[in-house]
Parts: C-alpha cells; structure tokens; sequence
C-alpha cells in the first residue's frame, strides 16, 4: 500500500485510526462508489478506525451550462458507471444544455456538514448524490441543499444559517487543503490515516472485494 506525504498536521483530538474518503457530489464515479463506501465505513466501524468525509470541489466555480459535447460524454460515463455498479441514474431525465454543472455549493455544504455532524455526512453525501443523478435536482440551489440536509436528520434552518455564513467557506478550504496536501486530486479517493501515518487505499473505482484484504490488512498492521 503506497503511503502518502506525513507533512499533514494531525488535531490532537484527532482519532488514532481514521478512514479519508475524498469525494464530489457531482462526481459519476464517486455515485458509483456509494455502496462501497458503506462497507468501507461498516468495516471501519468495527475495526475502531473512525470515517471521514472529505470535499472534493471538483467543479468548483463554474457557473456556465454544459456544452453539447460535455453532455454527450457525461450521458456515456453514465452508462458505464451504471453497467460497471447498478446504481440507478435518472436516464429518462439526463443532463442537458441548461444543467450548471458547478459543485462548488454542494461540495461547500459537504464540507459543512462534515464539521456540524460528521456522524451524517457520508449519508448526506449519498443524498445529495442521489438528488443529481436520481432525481435530477439543482445542487446549486440553496433550497435543495437544506432539504437533503434535513433529509439526513440536521435541522434545516440552522444548516441554513451555517452555510450562509463564513464557517462553510472555512470548512470546504480546510477539505481542499487537505485533499491537496495528500496529493488526491481525482475522485473517489481513500487514504487511511494511523497517527501521523497515511497510506493510500485507491484513487478511482474499485469494488469492495478488492480493496477489503488491503484494507483489513491496514487494520491488523496499521
């Protein structure tokens, strides 16, 4: 298992063993990878290693619609992520022309929820992914955001007033930092972090049953 760059500081309350899960909300693959990343946090669970979610800001800040060409190939990455996994997509409903395909608003409450409620962001994350990709709502609409929000057990009206505020900008440059530091830049993304000690489990897709042995081997070694 490669390991990463150790010039990330650690906060001293920080758990000994903790799952990194860098991911986007816009991002196909990381829909893909919803289920696997059940596992992972069941198995982390039962091995004492706690469970991470970390914002990618994949398209963060673009405000402009899709260009045909985008669509065409977003509609294909579709297909495969759907044959390659099951997940469901909204195939009847796809992106379009007029689909702002900006994650920076999702991917900024993300990283809210993960200092707010951690125990609720990787539930939050597969909510706010399913709205995308299922449902086919607007992640940069501040109104969907709460709703997934509430949908999850957070208070609405005070996620709201949190995300309207400099906390969410603090926590979604924290989660670009510290993606950036580990050098994880491509999404969905896994390091494993044992003290001051980080590895890397995978950058992309893979399966459950091919990262589980490298990942209960990181438990019985750390």
């Amino acid at each position: 298992m490669a390991t990463l760059s150790t010039a990330v500081p650690t906060p001293q309350a920080a758990p000994e063993r903790e799952i990194l899960y860098v991911a986007d909300p816009l991002c196909t693959w990381c829909w893909g990878f919803a289920p696997v990343s059940l596992e992972l946090a069941a198995a982390g669970a039962a091995g004492h290693a706690a469970f991470r979610v970390v914002a990618g800001g994949m398209t963060a800040g673009r405000n402009t619609p899709l260009h045909a060409f985008e669509v065409s190939g977003m509609l294909a990455e579709w297909q495969r992520v759907h044959a390659a996994t099951g997940q469901a997509f909204a195939f009847d409903h796809p992106v379009d022309t007029t689909t702002v395909f900006d994650s920076g608003p999702a991917s900024r409450a993300l990283a809210l929820m993960g200092r707010l409620r951690p125990e609720l962001a990787l539930a939050y994350l597969h909510r706010l992914q399913q709205a995308f990709f299922v449902e086919r709502r607007d992640l940069t609409d501040l109104d969907t955001l709460t709703n997934c929000a509430m949908n999850c057990g957070a208070n609405q009206k005070s996620f709201a007033a949190a995300l309207a505020g400099p906390d969410a900008d603090a926590a979604f440059q924290q989660d670009l930092e510290l993606g950036g530091t580990l050098g994880l830049r491509s999404f969905p993304s896994v390091a494993l972090r044992h003290g001051s000690h980080y590895a890397l489990l995978t950058v992309g897709y893979r399966p459950w049953d091919a990262l589980a042995p490298r990942f209960e081997q990181w438990l019985e070694l750390g």
